[in-house]
């Protein structure tokens, strides 16, 4: 049975999910503007798209869907989305832009945390975090969490300028020891400038 200060802690931590759960709910709302595509399975996604499956397994983490999807965001300009693996509370994936019939594997600025304050700029195809596409935009949102409980960790916008996706803004919320009573939303994080 629990004692009055973990069951008080169990709520904060509860509540704080379920805000952090409402943000990427809310977000995936006007995110889902996905294209109808035929069905097909995640082992002909992986011929068509060609990604090492040392990094991305051909065994789907998403079962019984592919953990493929599409978004339309423009005629004939569409972003794939591919679940690689799925972390505690997070996930790795691979994204592909298919303009007409042309796909090209897209690779995003991020950054590694290396210690509190210490951000490590890198390049990679390979994506952590949970991502958000807002298609009439253009506009792509990363949350990176560094703990479950979603109060602290990078949130990542990047823009389609071209064929290429651009970091525009890096917003970074370091860990307290101590949780927080009031979760701030990644949004609202303040925001780092970037060398």
């Amino acid at each position: 049975m629990m004692n009055q200060h973990n069951l008080y802690h169990f709520i904060k931590v509860w509540c704080g999910t379920l805000t952090v759960s409402a943000f990427l709910l809310s977000t995936s709302i006007h995110a889902q503007e996905t294209k109808p595509q035929p069905e097909i399975s995640r082992q002909q996604w992986q011929a068509q798209l060609g990604w090492e499956t040392t990094d991305c397994p051909l065994e789907s983490p998403a079962a019984p869907n592919s953990g493929i999807q599409v978004f339309e965001l423009a005629p004939n300009l569409a972003l794939i989305q591919v679940q690689c693996q799925l972390l505690t509370y997070q996930a790795t994936y691979f994204f592909y832009l298919k303009k007409d019939a042309q796909v090209t594997q897209q690779k995003f600025q991020q950054f590694e945390s290396l210690d509190v304050g210490q951000l490590e700029a890198y390049t990679s195809p390979m994506v952590t975090g949970l991502p958000a596409i807002q298609a009439k935009k253009k506009a792509l949102y990363i949350l990176r969490k560094y703990r479950g409980y979603g109060d602290c960790g990078q949130y990542l916008e990047y823009r389609l300028v071209g064929s290429k996706w651009v970091l525009k803004q890096l917003r970074v919320n370091e860990c307290a020891e101590v949780f927080s009573e009031k979760v701030i939303p990644p949004q609202n994080w303040p925001i780092r400038k970037m060398k």
